[in-house]
């Protein structure tokens, strides 16, 4: 087999050849992650208008305004019709979710949070307080006995729904706090 030798010139095309591919690969690789975030989204919003076009045809009055045509129920709807409304929800949907270049989805507005202060029971040493099952301990704390103080509050490390508290009196020994309570989040989906 005959020996090719490049000269500067061809290795420098070479070079610049495969450093085009490798960003258009990359470009390539992004794209398809934001496609796929971006299928998310909109699976998500056909389900959400799904179920408020579903809504809205079943309202016999007080349908929304955001909505071009009002359905009755048992009356006829026109294909056309109810493809506005659809596209008119998937419109407001759009308008309220933001999508990252990284695939991150932000919706705008606020997010209700029931939050709420859960009491326990204390022991000499470490107690915990655990919030109910699916829930997150945002933050807890107690109160020291008398001579006695509060050593340690702090989320238990490997559980996000539990609160842990350490009470001593003023030598270092162990005792039960008073008032161990954690404060609850119960988060819904969107």
């Amino acid at each position: 087999m005959a020996e090719q030798h490049m000269n500067p010139e061809g290795t420098e095309n070479l070079s610049r050849r495969v450093a085009l591919l490798e960003g258009e690969l990359a470009r390539l690789t992004a794209r398809r992650s934001s496609t796929r975030a971006r299928t998310l989204v909109a699976l998500a919003a056909l389900g959400v208008c799904t179920l408020v076009a579903g809504f809205a045809t079943s309202q016999e009055e007080g349908c929304s305004d955001a909505l071009p045509f009002c359905f009755q129920t048992g009356g006829a709807v026109r294909a056309t019709e109810f493809n506005q409304n659809f596209a008119a929800l998937a419109d407001a949907l759009a308008n309220k979710v933001d999508q990252t270049p990284a695939g991150d989805i932000d919706v705008a507005g606020t997010l209700g949070l029931h939050i709420y202060t859960k009491a326990c029971t204390a022991v000499v040493g470490e107690s915990e307080c655990t919030c109910e099952a699916g829930e997150l301990a945002l933050s807890g704390g107690a109160s020291a006995p008398t001579n006695g103080v509060l050593s340690q509050s702090r989320p238990r490390a490997s559980a996000i729904d539990t609160w842990q508290v350490r009470c001593t009196d003023l030598s270092g020994n162990d005792v039960a706090c008073t008032s161990v309570r954690a404060m609850c989040a119960r988060v819904r989906s969107l």
